[in-house]
């Protein structure tokens, strides 16, 4: 095995996930300095670019998988082993970007909690690169929710938020941060059939998370000090696992009958949460509070998390106790919006909390 390299019988030439993790591999990836003209398999010219020989890698692709069908904006394999190819549009102009978010796949991925991402792969046709992940049969979290855990005892709901918070840890673990944690990037693995992370795309370490007034993500699960400027922290995905814990109490969608607007993101920010179901046990209130304080300071940890959430698998009165859920959808407003998007709030930064729990089937709201 080389440097650089991961090598599979005489034929197969591809990066290996050592070497993603290398720091200088984008630059290896990149560097025209660094390129070789000629495959050291193949021995054809002009078809290596920099370690990426296009003719060795779309002949073993083609091999592993073979027969495509279009799901959606992925693809899968059709086989004995289904995979999902997410598609890397613009790849030549942000190569190091995906790179990225394949290395923090590969930081995360023992942790049995993000889903696994085996490497990457070229579309003959288009050129377009793609990423070769689990493919999510029993889809995400919001779609679980709605067909699976209806009949879920607490138990069962705790235990899928202890493996989604083990999934963050092992993201926290690697001095990394989401920036994107919602129920939409919360997939089940096809064969353990437990939640894994996905969509690691904005995955970065916590010393390049940059401020600013734009944001990308879905408005109800954004903490309120990101939606005022502020730099994203490990203690921003805490408050989109509180979102989540939410969902998973209620079988809901946080504030999903109002619009997703600059109304609501004045209203997170001066402390608005959505209000506890009844029934929900108060131990798991309590730590449901704690995760979307609105002093980034008083949030758990993601260890703490983990831990918290253990504890409540093993209280009693817990595990004694069945969800009385009231499964009547909401309307769901036309500008509530469950997909990532770029989030504008420059008037924010300089607003006061106080908090406060809103029956989300009240209509009243703040306008400006």
């Amino acid at each position: 095995m080389g440097s650089a390299y991961s090598k599979q019988g005489s034929q197969n030439f591809y990066p290996s996930p050592s070497s993603l993790l290398a720091e200088d591999w984008t630059a290896h990836f990149n560097l025209p300095a660094k390129r070789i003209t000629r495959c050291p398999l193949c021995f054809h010219q002009r078809t290596c670019k920099g370690y990426w020989c296009q003719n060795c890698e779309s002949r073993r692709f083609r091999e592993l998988f073979s027969s495509w069908g279009l799901f959606g904006s992925m693809w899968k394999r059709k086989g004995s082993c289904k995979v999902a190819l997410k598609m890397l549009d613009g790849f030549k102009e942000s190569s190091v970007e995906y790179l990225n978010e394949l290395r923090a796949h590969y930081k995360c991925i023992s942790s049995g909690s993000v889903l696994t991402c085996y490497g990457i792969t070229q579309d003959e046709t288009t050129n377009n690169y793609m990423l070769v992940m689990d493919y999510a049969k029993q889809g995400d979290l919001t779609h679980f929710l709605r067909h699976n855990m209806v009949n879920y005892d607490w138990y069962r709901r705790v235990r899928e938020l202890w493996y989604i918070a083990r999934g963050l840890k092992a993201i926290h673990d690697a001095d990394l941060v989401h920036k994107d944690l919602h129920s939409g990037n919360i997939l089940f693995n096809t064969f353990t059939r437990r939640p894994a992370i996905g969509d690691l795309g904005l995955c970065r370490p916590v010393k390049e998370s940059s401020s600013g007034n734009v944001v990308l993500g879905v408005l109800p699960y954004v903490a309120p000090e990101i939606l005022r400027g502020n730099a994203y922290t490990k203690a921003s995905d805490i408050y989109s696992f509180s979102m989540i814990m939410w969902e998973v109490s209620t079988l809901k969608k946080p504030f999903s009958n109002v619009a997703h607007d600059a109304s609501l993101a004045l209203e997170v920010t001066l402390g608005m949460r959505p209000a506890i179901a009844p029934g929900t046990p108060k131990k798991y209130a309590e730590l449901m509070k704690l995760c979307w304080d609105v002093d980034p300071v008083k949030r758990p940890s993601a260890e703490e998390l983990v831990k918290k959430l253990e504890e409540l698998m093993n209280d009693r009165n817990i595990n004694s106790s069945t969800p009385k859920i009231d499964i009547e959808e909401m309307p769901t407003h036309p500008e509530a919006c469950f997909t990532s998007r770029i989030l504008e709030f420059p008037h924010l930064e300089d607003t006061k909390y106080e908090f406060k729990e809103v029956d989300l089937q009240s209509q009243e709201r703040l306008h400006i």
